[in-house]
């Protein structure tokens, strides 16, 4: 058992470091290139990573949309309270309110089941690059590429999670596609909620010091992961056992200081500092218009969770996401026009036309690059807005849950009769039983009431909208309706299907598409 003694662990970024000032974002093998003993880390760099699951990473762990890290030999996961609060949110109901009083597990016979929460621990990875590009050839069209490179993909996938049981596996492209990297992760499937401050700590202050430094809330909660008798990521059982991981932290006594090296270490999204300023602007629209959007939707719940306290609950983790969305696009917008961003990618893509011009060969190759992008992104504008409209109706965090589980399962039954590496990547059958239980957990997170009039809210909103900023499957259900035609609509939507029956919904997932057709629910038709 190795234990790593750092001043403070913080969870924020994939590989990622900051040393002195010198800030950037590093895969674990990338570490040891970067001479951080001469900067002040005191431990000996090989330790970050080892590919025998013993070094430093493998003490970190991948919470579907957070990360923990490994504090105790008996499976206990440090995390932040806003990752876990899902879990809060999930487990509790008016007579068990989790997310106001929190909760504490005095022994390990009182825990709880974190619903629908996966503990995913590094094993390895390896760079794939040569095997993804063999299947690619140079006179392909862009959509031939995208889909050899997905087959080859489902392909390395499976032949890699032949190696467990509880493998998970998957791929990312780095670099904008110029490398591929494998990972492979031990998939623990039984997690449990051990304690969690009240929300007056732990959400102290709400989201005004959410995405800053320092911050004054008690922001953080404990899980535990369990496995089998044989250490294997097996579903909740009672027979279960802690797992004991590889790899653990220890929280330090002392504090940091001024001018301490501090690194972290987690799993983020991606990157954009390589935008172009056409592509800058757009990312700035885009999020204009999710403040604009977040604060209609907040407003809406938050207006709908004060009539009842079952259905605040259900909606408290929709909310605390949305709040923190708008937060990061707030604070975003305020710190690229506080270093005048977009003046300084100006100057960036200027100096690269200069350099462009010094060379006549070099000018005829490259020169319309960024007119060429410039002129792509307008295209991509037009649609990725049609597009959203779209996914607002049918996601279920912007949109109805009734009618995106109605879509979730006919896109199931619709590649469930593909053979199972034709299908795309997220209905295969390696994801079948998680689909299954996102239906099965929908309940714990909307009110049918509440949805109906979302539903309305959102439809009768696109009804004023231009008819071709609209994608025409939307654009049919609104044109030329009134707001009461669209409420009368959605309302008979609503009172014809069944889809508000979980056990029901489960049951079409099992049918072909032409039983599910004939079934008839307006929802799904």
């Amino acid at each position: 058992m190795k234990r790593y003694y750092l001043p403070v662990l913080i969870i924020c970024l994939l590989f990622s470091a900051s040393v002195l000032g010198d800030e950037g974002m590093w895969m674990p093998h990338q570490m040891k290139m970067l001479n951080l003993k001469s900067l002040g880390l005191q431990m000996d760099p090989d330790e970050l990573y080892k590919k025998d699951g013993t070094g430093l990473m493998s003490a970190v762990v991948h919470l579907g949309g957070g990360t923990g890290e490994f504090v105790s030999k008996e499976g206990l996961i440090l995390t932040n309270h806003h990752v876990a609060f899902g879990a809060l949110q999930r487990a509790s109901d008016p007579e068990h309110d989790y997310i106001q009083d929190g909760f504490t597990a005095w022994d390990k016979s009182e825990e709880i089941p974190a619903q629908g929460y996966i503990a995913d621990v590094l094993i390895g990875y390896e760079e794939i690059t040569k095997r993804i590009e063999s299947v690619l050839k140079s006179d392909m069209s862009y959509r031939e590429r995208h889909d050899a490179i997905e087959k080859r993909e489902k392909e390395l996938i499976a032949e890699a999670e032949k190696a467990g049981p509880d493998i998970r596996c998957r791929i990312a492209s780095m670099y904008s596609g110029n490398k591929y990297y494998l990972f492979s992760f031990k998939r623990l499937k039984d997690i449990r909620i051990v304690y969690a401050p009240p929300r007056d700590l732990g959400n102290f202050g709400g989201d005004i010091d959410n995405w800053m430094w320092p911050r004054h809330t008690c922001d953080f909660s404990f899980l535990r992961a369990y496995v089998s008798k044989k250490n294997i990521g097996v579903d909740f059982d009672k027979d279960n056992v802690p797992y004991k991981p590889k790899s653990i932290f220890k929280i330090a006594r002392e504090g940091l200081k001024e001018g301490d090296f501090t690194f972290v270490m987690g799993y983020p999204g991606r990157t954009y500092r390589n935008y172009t300023v056409s592509e800058l602007l757009f990312d700035i629209k885009r999020m204009d218009k999710g403040i604009d959007d977040r604060k209609e939707v907040i407003a809406f719940f938050e207006n709908a969770s004060a009539k009842s306290k079952a259905v605040e609950i259900k909606y408290a983790g929709k909310i605390k996401g949305l709040n923190n969305g708008l937060k990061n696009y707030l604070g975003k917008i305020e710190g690229m026009e506080k270093v005048d961003l977009i003046g300084k990618k100006k100057a960036i893509e200027q100096a690269f036309v200069d350099w462009l011009k010094q060379d006549s060969n070099r000018y005829l190759k490259y020169g319309t690059v960024l007119a060429d992008i410039e002129t792509f992104m307008k295209k991509y504008t037009a649609r990725y807005w049609k597009q959203q409209y779209l996914n607002s109706v049918l996601s279920s965090y912007y949109g109805s849950t009734l009618l995106s589980q109605a879509h979730l399962i006919y896109r199931m039954v619709e590649e469930r009769e593909k053979p199972d590496m034709e299908r795309e990547q997220t209905y295969q059958e390696r994801n079948i039983s998680r689909l299954k239980q996102r239906i099965k957990l929908a309940e714990r997170g909307y009110d049918i009431k509440t949805d109906q009039e979302f539903l309305s809210l959102i439809l009768t909103k696109y009804a004023d909208y231009k008819s071709d900023e609209l994608p025409s499957s939307l654009r049919a259900l609104v044109a030329d309706k009134s707001a009461a035609e669209i409420e009368e609509f959605v309302a008979k939507l609503y009172s014809g299907s069944k889809m508000a029956d979980p056990d029901y919904r489960l049951s079409l997932t099992d049918k072909s598409k032409k039983e599910l057709l004939d079934v008839g629910d307006p929802m799904i038709e």
